[in-house]
C-alpha cells in the first residue's frame, strides 16, 4: 500500500457542524458521574444513527477523560477510530491519538505506530487549518514520549529510530494502529462501523471512477 492508497483509505466523509451536543454534556456535569456517561453513551448513538460524526467525536472526547470509568480505554480507542474514519477536525485528531497513547503507555507495542500515524494524518488533512500548529504541538509531545524509552535524545538518532522501526512505512502502521484499536475496542456498539467503512468505501470507489 502506498502513502497514496493509505491516505485514500482514511479519506474523510463530510459531516454535520455544531457544537450544541457539547454545551449540552457541560450543562448536564453536575449530574452523577455514571449518568453522564450513560448521558453520553446514549447520546452518541443517537447521533452515530443521524450520521452526524463530529459530534459524536466530541461525545467520545467526553467519554475519553471520564479516566476512573471502566470503558474510559473504550472510548479512547473508538475515538481515535472515529477520528480516522471521518472529517473531524485535526486537532481533535490528534488529541485522540494522544489520549489514548498515554492511556497504553510509551511501551506498548503500538506506541510508536499511533504517533507515527498521528503525524500521517496531521500531514494528510487540512494543510492550512488554524489548529495545525495545536495539532502539530499533539504530535512532538507524542513522537518525544515514545522515542525517549529508546533513549532517543537528539534529531539524528530521531531518524535512525524511525527508519529502524519503519515508521515512515504506512503498510505497516496503519494495520499495527487499525488492530490495536479493535482489540481495545471489541465488540462496542456505540456507533455503528459498518456505516462509516461502507460510506468511506463507496466515497473511494466514487473517487477512482470521477
Amino acid at each position: 500500500m502506498s502513502t497514496s492508497d493509505a491516505n485514500k483509505q482514511l479519506a474523510g466523509i463530510q459531516i454535520v457542524q455544531g457544537n450544541t451536543h457539547r454545551e449540552r454534556l457541560q450543562e448536564d456535569a453536575e449530574s452523577p458521574k455514571e449518568d453522564n456517561w450513560t448521558l453520553a453513551v446514549n447520546s452518541l448513538k443517537q447521533l452515530s444513527r443521524a450520521g452526524n460524526w463530529e459530534e459524536a467525536h466530541e461525545s467520545l472526547i467526553f467519554l475519553a477523560n471520564q479516566e476512573n470509568h471502566p470503558e474510559v480505554y473504550r472510548a479512547k480507542a473508538l475515538a481515535v477510530w472515529l477520528a480516522l474514519k471521518t472529517d473531524v477536525p485535526i486537532a481533535q485528531l490528534t488529541s485522540s491519538f494522544y489520549k489514548l497513547l498515554i492511556g497504553v503507555g510509551p511501551d506498548h507495542e503500538s506506541a510508536p505506530a499511533l504517533a507515527s500515524l498521528a503525524n500521517l494524518m496531521l500531514h494528510h488533512r487540512t494543510p492550512d487549518h488554524p489548529d495545525r500548529e495545536l495539532a502539530q504541538l499533539h504530535v512532538h509531545q507524542m513522537f518525544q514520549y515514545v522515542s525517549e524509552v529508546d533513549g532517543i535524545t537528539d534529531q539524528e538518532g530521531f531518524k535512525s529510530w524511525v527508519e529502524e522501526n519503519h515508521l515512515d512505512d504506512p503498510d505497516i502502521i496503519i494495520p499495527m494502529v487499525m488492530q490495536t484499536l479493535e482489540e481495545i475496542m471489541g465488540d462496542l456498539d456505540w456507533i455503528d462501523r459498518d456505516r462509516i467503512q461502507d460510506q468511506l468505501m463507496q466515497d473511494n470507489t466514487e473517487r477512482a471512477n470521477a
